[in-house]
């Protein structure tokens, strides 16, 4: 893929606990966190860390103050991003074992556009800080955008970065390690340090912590999340495409099937056994 292009497949998976499965269809509504509490501890952070070091490989005494300036521009303007994760994949061993109850647990096979219709990379404005993002692992590519970003700046008028969005590569960038995620997510863009209200971004509020739920996360401690609706239509029937068992999910179908009608949820569900054989 290339970093300035999106492109969301029409189903997307999501791995989980049966439990958080039960809760998702209860509620209609998956959880968005907060950047800061990811796996990833460099989330919406790796590319700025590139970015920083091929600035110190072009650095001289004319330049200098300049991309000292552009780098301080970028890291005050990083957002709060509320990241729900899915994937391409519904059958990928990792995310048995890191998402999904050590493979005891499902992956649900939602159809993006019932979960937000924008396309585009979500920035921090009134209009479209809601929207897909689709992961980038080629360390190569993150570093070649660097550098034309880079150069872009220190050849023609600085002021010209101050207009741009850079929220779509600091986004879309992620550690290589974490390439068999296979990852898109649904993002959420706002900023903690406004006064802005969550709920209506043309508004101010001074109980912005009221627009967020709260649950503990263990070595990181209380993780402030977003409620994301995950069918976005007027219907009360819940449309998803598939529900796939993980490796050491062996859970009665009767009974799965009982509880997706009390949801309304569609009678032609693709029910499918991972394949990985894991123990």
């Amino acid at each position: 893929m290339s970093i300035v292009e999106n492109n969301i497949p029409n189903v997307v998976y999501h791995y989980c606990s049966v439990d958080t499965m039960m809760k998702i269809f209860d509620t209609k509504s998956i959880i968005g966190s907060i950047h800061t509490s990811m796996n990833d501890f460099s989330d919406c952070s790796w590319w700025f860390q590139v970015l920083i070091q091929e600035a110190n490989i072009i650095r001289n005494s004319k330049n200098s103050q300049l991309l000292d300036d552009f780098l301080n521009h970028i890291y005050i303007n990083i957002n709060d991003y509320y990241i729900t994760s899915f994937s391409k994949s519904n059958d990928i061993l990792s995310q048995w074992r890191s998402y999904a109850d050590d493979g005891k647990g499902v992956c649900i096979g939602f159809y993006s556009e019932r979960i937000c219709k924008n396309y585009d990379i979500p920035a921090f404005n009134e209009l479209s800080n809601k929207g897909w993002v689709e992961i980038n692992y080629i360390e190569d590519e993150q570093r070649k955008l660097a550098v034309e970003v880079l150069t872009s700046i220190t050849k023609s008028d600085p002021s010209n970065y101050v207009t741009t969005n850079f929220t779509r590569f600091l986004l879309a960038c992620k550690n290589p390690a974490f390439k068999e995620e296979d990852e898109v997510r649904y993002v959420e863009v706002l900023d903690s340090r406004t006064l802005c209200n969550p709920e209506c971004l043309g508004y101010s509020t001074l109980y912005q912590g009221n627009s967020f739920q709260y649950r503990y996360k263990p070595n990181i401690g209380i993780v402030a999340f977003r409620l994301q609706n995950v069918n976005n239509y007027e219907s009360d029937n819940f449309k998803i495409n598939s529900i796939t068992f993980g490796p050491k999910c062996f859970m009665d179908k009767t009974s799965l099937k009982l509880f997706l009608n009390k949801y309304r949820v569609n009678s032609d569900v693709i029910l499918t056994q991972s394949k990985a054989t894991y123990r």
